[in-house]
């Protein structure tokens, strides 16, 4: 196993952890929102802390960003991390029980390694670049549905004004049209990691940046998935959306969405 695999996976296993053990503790306590929020932020800097105390033990030169410290000063050159100790965080303030903690190592400008885990499904999805994607240690591949009709199909909406605002309700009625599963879960890397494995087949990500799906990303081109912007460049970052899925789809559904996006 990859070192730094190995380290990445033991600070997911503590971050989820601390995950589960205050998940169960919310079940019991009805606080008001603000104070639950407050509760929760709490959480997540609670699993930062120790999250971010193994992997300066083992690598103490390396950059740990997170969900509160991302402007931090850096070089691309360095070997940078990107934790998110709580993905779903609407699911968990509900008690959904659909969220995860999630690793991308950058090393030179590209995500090299990668860790998802579900902590209430014990699923630890990992990849490393040029070495596929595995679920628990089993190697995992995208799913090859070439119908629609056959497809289940997840969609990611952003809080923000997203520049596809006006088309997304239309694109979403073309595949309902078509008798299209669609699902919002809530979680962006599990939904990733679900590609990467087949549980889903195809994914809309209106909100796309690199710091949400560094880690998903890898998981789903090491599984034989791809990503594409809505014209089927690479420029999903600037443009804040991005196709995710296997390529049978990917080539059909370009074809359907291509009216929305020709200038």
């Amino acid at each position: 196993m990859h070192p730094i695999l190995n380290i990445a996976i033991r600070a997911a296993r503590k971050g989820g952890n601390i995950l589960i053990q205050n998940y169960d503790k919310q079940k019991v306590n009805h606080e008001k929102q603000i104070e639950k929020r407050y509760a929760i932020s709490k959480i997540i800097k609670i699993s930062e802390t120790y999250m971010t105390d193994i992997i300066q033990k083992s690598y103490p030169k390396h950059i740990i960003i997170t969900t509160r410290n991302t402007n931090l000063d850096f070089k691309m050159s360095e070997i940078i991390w990107f934790i998110n100790a709580l993905d779903g965080i609407d699911n968990f303030s509900k008690n959904l029980p659909h969220f995860c903690v999630s690793i991308a190592i950058i090393i030179r400008n590209i995500t090299e390694i990668s860790v998802i885990y579900d902590p209430l499904k014990n699923e630890l999805f990992t990849s490393v670049k040029g070495q596929g994607a595995q679920l628990n240690g089993y190697r995992m591949r995208c799913s090859n549905v070439n119908f629609l009709s056959d497809s289940l199909i997840g969609i990611t909406l952003s809080h923000k004004k997203s520049n596809f605002d006006n088309n997304i309700f239309e694109i979403v009625n073309i595949f309902l049209s078509e008798r299209v599963k669609i699902r919002s879960t809530g979680c962006i890397n599990l939904d990733l990691s679900y590609i990467a494995i087949g549980r889903l087949d195809f994914l809309f990500n209106f909100c796309a940046n690199p710091f949400s799906i560094a880690a998903g990303s890898l998981q789903v081109r090491e599984s034989g998935g791809l990503i594409s912007d809505f014209n089927g460049g690479n420029n999903y970052f600037t443009l804040g959306s991005a196709l995710i899925g296997n390529p049978k789809l990917m080539r059909i559904i370009l074809v359907k969405i291509r009216k929305f996006f020709n200038n």
